[in-house]
């Protein structure tokens, strides 16, 4: 039944839509290759920390607090420099193009790959790190504008989805590439002295000297860590190759006054073949129906795709080539309305509320703790069972696994089937149920090394769980809720603060995630637990629900207008075309 489904999906219309997208697949594709990149980066560290090669390359030893703080630090550093990553791209993409700041992103994810994969000791790992971050920075406000810039509405939502889809599986392959290389490069114990700062067990102790009895010590291999860290510079490599078939995005260039650019790129992006003799002077004639019209543009014109093609100028009597003189013009449309934006309307009377909405939504997806669990998932699992590292390693890998097919599933059949609010509140809210099942667990029956115990797996299957019920329910909601509240004209001001405050708590998150492990064990579940609960509680009362709301509706949903001059707005709308003549369209007053 399941194959019948797919072949039914599948079916022949599907590919010829495909096929007649496939310039859109292809920059699609390739700039979700920077998702997975930047999934890859977030997701190695925390893969290799539990490394006894990392640990001793790095020279990572002492108590349990020491050593949780050192790999908080190997981990967190990435977010503090996506933080002023996103922040500095903004201001590079808009003077340099879309284009440009992802190439840039991609030298940074080489260099700080570079730095990374040669590291001696730990201050070059963190020069490293933020160096990636910077990138990661980069691409996580980039690459989602760029691919909404280049897709048309009705493809949108998928083209966008995509982004998380790579993202996910970027942080997937860094767990198995790990487990992979910890197989073939795991520490072996050899007859003879360790190497001078070793005891017997290989952990660093300067001065130590060598067991007379034993005469024998473990011999680590960097590969198994420094080959995981080292391929992130592959799909660096292979993104800046293929992102010569890349072309700028046209809102960009229309941004610029690149007018006949703009009109090219979307050709080219829709297929269509702008030489055809009717094309010819197509842009000439549509500049002077332009002069002609002094009238200021209205929510009306958007219902222009409906105009018969016999009533517009000749050469946009094909429907290829008017259906791209019309998507340009809807471009032009909304510069017009962003233009002279600052960030001082964010905190204006009107703005306030969807602000702090997004502040708080901002906040409450990191807080939440799912990113600490992703970033430390072997540190997790060894923390409920799984001693040893490649057993932890392999928990993480399923678990990645599960968090992928989950967030593919949930993009594909149900992002638009529930309301945003509701998926956030309820979906958080039962994860914070299962962290207290999984707190008392740990309580009543804590683990104690050796064989995995029951109770152990059972953690482990809650853990899997909890992960489901994250992608079908709180996942991308966060973005797509915070994109859907603000207006169009501060709504990449809106979405460029959303980005930099997510950045900033993920570092917090990730600074103290380890550390609670240590010094709270099962509270922390509990912890996390209360974290979730509260934190839906409180989204379900502050955050209003945008699912189906067009946006003259969610102005009077955020109290930037009343009802009541919203309809009055739209009846002198209404009256001013009544006829409906101009535009050759029936109006539907419903």
């Amino acid at each position: 039944m399941a194959f019948g489904q797919l072949a039914h999906y599948f079916n022949k219309e599907r590919w010829q839509r495909i096929k007649d997208n496939r310039r859109l697949v292809y920059c699609t594709l390739v700039i979700n290759m920077g998702a997975l990149l930047l999934g890859y980066d977030s997701g190695i560290a925390g893969a290799v920390i539990p490394l006894r090669a990392f640990k001793h390359d790095m020279r990572i030893d002492g108590t349990r607090v020491a050593v949780a703080t050192v790999n908080s630090n190997v981990v967190s550093v990435l977010f503090g420099g996506a933080f002023f990553g996103s922040i500095i791209t903004s201001f590079l993409s808009y003077y340099l193009g879309r284009r440009a700041a992802l190439l840039y992103s991609m030298v940074l994810f080489a260099l700080g790959g570079a730095l990374q994969t040669a590291a001696k000791n730990l201050q070059w790992m963190y020069a490293g790190r933020f160096v990636s971050g910077l990138a990661v920075g980069a691409t996580s406000l980039i690459s989602p504008y760029y691919i909404a810039e280049i897709s048309p509405a009705r493809h949108r939502a998928r083209t966008v989805g995509a982004f998380q889809a790579f993202l996910v599986a970027g942080s997937l392959l860094a767990y198995w590439v790990t487990y992979g290389c910890d197989l073939q490069y795991h520490p072996t114990l050899v007859s003879g002295n360790p190497p001078i700062g070793t005891n017997t067990t290989g952990t660093i102790d300067p001065g130590a000297p060598a067991d007379p009895a034993t005469a024998s010590h473990l011999e680590f291999y960097s590969a198994g860590w420094r080959i995981p860290m080292g391929l992130q510079l592959l799909p660096g490599v292979l993104f800046t190759i293929l992102m010569i078939g890349v072309r700028e995005s046209p809102r960009w260039l229309a941004s610029k006054g690149r007018k006949e650019d703009a009109i090219r790129t979307l050709a080219w992006l829709r297929c269509v073949d702008m030489t055809r003799p009717e094309a010819k002077d197509s842009d000439s004639q549509v500049g002077r129906e332009k002069e002609k019209s002094e009238e200021p543009q209205s929510a009306i014109t958007t219902l222009s795709k409906n105009v018969d093609l016999e009533r517009r100028p000749a050469a946009l009597r094909s429907p290829e080539i008017a259906a791209i003189h019309e998507e340009y013009a809807g471009i032009q449309a909304q510069l017009d309305e962003t233009r002279g934006a600052s960030y001082r309307e964010l905190v204006s009377r009107v703005n306030l509320r969807r602000v702090m909405v997004s502040t708080y939504v901002a906040v409450f997806h990191i807080w939440i703790f799912h990113t600490g669990i992703l970033y430390y998932a072997p540190t997790v699992f060894k923390n409920i069972g799984f001693s040893d590292t490649r057993s932890a390693l392999l928990a993480s890998g399923v678990f990645g696994a599960v968090k992928f097919v989950s967030t593919v599933l949930a993009l594909t059949f149900t992002i638009n089937r529930w309301g945003r609010v509701t998926g956030m509140a309820v979906g958080t809210g039962f994860q914070g149920i299962l962290f207290f099942i999984l707190g008392a667990i740990m309580k009543t029956k804590p683990p104690h090394g050796g064989p995995i115990q029951p109770a152990s797996i059972a953690m482990m299957a809650i853990i899997y769980l909890y992960v489901i019920v994250y992608s079908f329910g709180m996942g991308p909601l966060p973005w797509v809720y915070s994109s859907e509240i603000y207006p169009l004209r501060i709504r990449e001001l809106g979405q460029m603060w959303f980005t930099a405050l997510t950045w900033a708590c993920n570092f917090a998150t990730s600074r103290v995630t380890p550390i609670l492990f240590v010094k709270l064990g099962w509270k922390t579940w509990m912890l996390f637990g209360s974290l979730n609960l509260g934190g839906a509680i409180i989204c379900w009362f502050i955050c209003p629900e945008t699912k189906g709301l067009s946006m003259e509706e969610l102005d009077i949903l955020f109290g930037a207008i009343s009802a009541e001059q919203r309809a009055a707005d739209i009846e002198k709308v209404l009256q001013g075309h009544a006829d409906g003549s101009r535009l050759n369209v029936p109006l539907d007053r419903r």
